[in-house]
């Protein structure tokens, strides 16, 4: 599991840190996340938004991984979607913009060094070889880089940056 902590100020997203774990149960992750939100980030509103897949229930306890983080004092909740490209475009759109005040509209903190990795081109498509042709899968190889980029993504839909993808967002204008 993967977390990327964004906020939204002066119409900027900013991805201000991260908690990258690999081969770690929701439970123990679940831990860590609260422990890090306490020590660094107590007294901030904080709301947590991840893969509606989430919400779906173990075969062994009938648990969802929302619950166990929930136990953990991490309230979580899917995001309307898991759809490949809104998320993707939800980061992309944020990307490509600028505030009214000439900022760019989106900011990752050197906190973040997996995050940067991965949007410095770790989070890749895979290539495959097709009669000297080069062409590449649909969605990006799952790698350590995955599981960061794709909180990201969660963090922007959850955020309302991916109903612009479906023509829904307003909150942007052309000024932007």
């Amino acid at each position: 599991p993967a977390a990327a902590i964004c906020q939204e100020v002066a119409g900027q997203f900013r991805a201000i840190d991260e908690l990258v774990t690999e081969d770690m149960g929701a439970l123990q992750f679940g831990r860590l996340l609260a422990e890090k939100i306490r020590h660094e980030y107590s007294g901030h509103d904080i709301e947590f938004w991840g893969d509606p897949s989430g919400e779906n229930r173990a075969q062994t306890d009938k648990t969802t991984p929302f619950q166990v983080l929930l136990a953990e004092g991490v309230a979580a909740v899917p995001t309307y979607t898991n759809d490949f490209t809104i998320r993707r475009e939800a980061v992309a759109n944020l990307m490509t913009r600028m505030t009214m005040t000439g900022e760019p509209a989106f900011l990752v903190s050197p906190k973040c060094k997996m995050l940067r990795k991965g949007l410095g081109g770790g989070y890749r498509y895979r290539r495959v070889q097709v009669a000297g042709d080069e062409r590449y899968m649909d969605k990006p190889d799952k790698n350590m880089y995955s599981h960061i980029c794709e909180a990201l993504q969660y963090a922007a839909v959850g955020a309302g940056k991916g109903t612009n993808v479906l023509g829904m967002d307003k909150s942007w204008s052309e000024a932007d």
